[in-house]
């Protein structure tokens, strides 16, 4: 029995595609398990997988009774035809520049203010560690992904408060030194984590960020936010 609602997958595991969802204090035979995700039978000859942490299945019996399951074969991931983006001209460079940086801007704003659909249209980077972190959502919604990785991950999606440094490293790449401005007005700093002292691991205020140019022309940030765990 679920106490909230989880998603049906093909397999055990964010990578396999969502094939339905099972409402709060429904109940199901399970009929096998692979770590923490479980095999349930659904009914009517349909079969799916549901993860299962303590705090969300409810079992009733013997789990150590419960088969382990080979996972499926991982789905192949889909193809993205390549191209090759036009080198723009000389004169072009500080345009392309300019615009780089205005994307940059851009997604950190959208991000602090909530906007987290539009601020995944121009972003270009994986979404493998914010899956990893948000099992029970659809791998493929990045809106919520970028959502929950800003309001519950920890990442910091705070505003550009300056860029310190910036420079073209190839004619598609655009490489930037940021800096952070907290919701107090005040320098983001990262401090040192997780037991380690300030020698160890020194504050650190400036992060570097790369914007890319796709084949469109389309600028698009290939970073996540700053993470504090």
């Amino acid at each position: 029995m679920v106490s909230e609602t989880v998603n049906i997958r093909k397999g055990p595991g964010t990578a396999f595609d969502v094939v339905g969802q099972i409402p709060p204090n429904e109940k199901f035979p399970v009929i096998g398990k692979f770590i923490d995700w479980w095999f349930i039978d659904l009914g009517e000859n349909q079969k799916g997988w549901v993860y299962g942490p303590v705090n969300i299945v409810t079992f009733v019996g013997d789990a150590d009774i419960i088969p382990e399951i080979a996972s499926p074969s991982t789905p192949t991931p889909e193809i993205t035809p390549t191209c090759v983006p036009t080198t723009p001209q000389a004169e072009d460079a500080s345009k392309m520049l300019e615009q780089a940086r205005s994307t940059l801007v851009t997604f950190f704003e959208l991000l602090n203010n909530g906007h987290y659909a539009e601020a995944a249209r121009i972003y270009a980077g994986g979404y493998e560690v914010l899956r990893d972190w948000n099992p029970l959502l659809d791998p493929k919604d990045y809106a919520a992904l970028l959502k929950n990785g800003c309001t519950i991950n920890g990442l910091q999606c705070l505003r550009v408060r300056n860029i310190v440094e910036e420079k073209q490293i190839s004619p598609v790449e655009y490489q930037f030194m940021v800096e952070f401005v907290t919701s107090d007005g005040s320098l983001f700093v990262r401090g040192p984590c997780c037991g380690a002292s300030a020698t160890d691991m020194p504050p650190q205020s400036q992060f570097a960020y790369t914007v890319v140019r796709d084949c469109e022309g389309k600028f698009r940030v290939r970073d996540l936010p700053v993470y504090v765990p």
